[in-house]
C-alpha cells in the first residue's frame, strides 16, 4: 500500500464504511473494461486503459477521455448523477497504488469524498454504473450508467 491507499482508507474509516482490500486488482480492471467498453472497442479500450507502455495509457478513465465510452456525464452532471444514484455494494479501484476495495455500502460516499483522491473508479458490484475521478484538472469526473 502507498500514500494514495492511505487517503482512501482514511476516508472509509472516517465515514464508517466497511471494506475489504481485494487481491485481484488486475482482474477487476479487465472486467471493468470488458463490461463498459462497447464490443467493437474493447481492444482499443484495453490498450488505452491498461497498457502502461502506451502513451498516456494505464488509466481506466481513459475509456471516457478517448471517447471510447460515449455519451457519458461529465463534471457537475457526473457528480449529480453519482450523488443521487441508489448505491449499495461496490468496488473502488485505485489507479495510483493499483489496489481495489470491496465496499459494503457505497451510499455513504458522495462525489465530494473523491476530491482528495485521483485516478479512481468506483462501480457497483454488478458493473452497471461507474464514476471516475482523474488526476487531470480538465478531465472529468465522469459518470456512466448502463
Amino acid at each position: 500500500m502507498g500514500w494514495h491507499s492511505d487517503i482512501i482508507i482514511n476516508c472509509f474509516e472516517r465515514k464508517g464504511i466497511e471494506f475489504t482490500e481485494l487481491s485481484e486488482t488486475e482482474d477487476y480492471k479487465i472486467e471493468w473494461v470488458n463490461r463498459f467498453a462497447p464490443a467493437g472497442q474493447r481492444d482499443k479500450a484495453l490498450k488505452h486503459c491498461l497498457d502502461n507502455e502506451f502513451w498516456g495509457g494505464g488509466y481506466l478513465w481513459h475509456i471516457f477521455s478517448w471517447e471510447i465510452l460515449n455519451p457519458c456525464f461529465v463534471e457537475r452532471q457526473a457528480r449529480i448523477k453519482y450523488d443521487v444514484l441508489y448505491k449499495c455494494e461496490a468496488i473502488l479501484i485505485d489507479g495510483i497504488d493499483n489496489t481495489a476495495y470491496k465496499i459494503t455500502d457505497s451510499s455513504l460516499l458522495a462525489s465530494e469524498d473523491f476530491d482528495a483522491m485521483t485516478d479512481i473508479v468506483i462501480t457497483d458490484i454488478d458493473f452497471c454504473w461507474t464514476y471516475a475521478k482523474t488526476h487531470e484538472g480538465n478531465c472529468g469526473p465522469y459518470f456512466y450508467n448502463i
